[in-house]
């Protein structure tokens, strides 16, 4: 499995790798995660924002634990490709 880019709050643009709609937002809208389950296919690729800011770009989405609490928490993430 490769291991996912991460990128702080401000070092990468945002718009850079959300490349089309997906159900329940618009194309560079973040959607925010309320802990969980992951809520998309688990072979979806994914960007997503921590609660401490951090941002990850382009990782399938079950290389997440989506039900972890704290600043390791997914605060937001977005669909790149379903």
């Amino acid at each position: 499995m490769t291991t996912p880019i991460h990128y702080s709050e401000g070092g990468m643009s945002d718009d850079l790798t959300c490349m089309e709609a997906v159900e329940g937002g618009k194309p560079g809208e973040w959607i925010e995660h309320q802990q969980g389950p992951c809520p998309v296919a688990k072979d979806a690729m994914v960007d997503v924002r921590f609660q401490d800011g951090e941002i990850s770009y382009l990782s399938r989405a079950d290389y997440w634990y989506w039900d972890a609490t704290g600043d390791g928490a997914i605060a937001t993430y977005r669909v790149v490709s379903p």
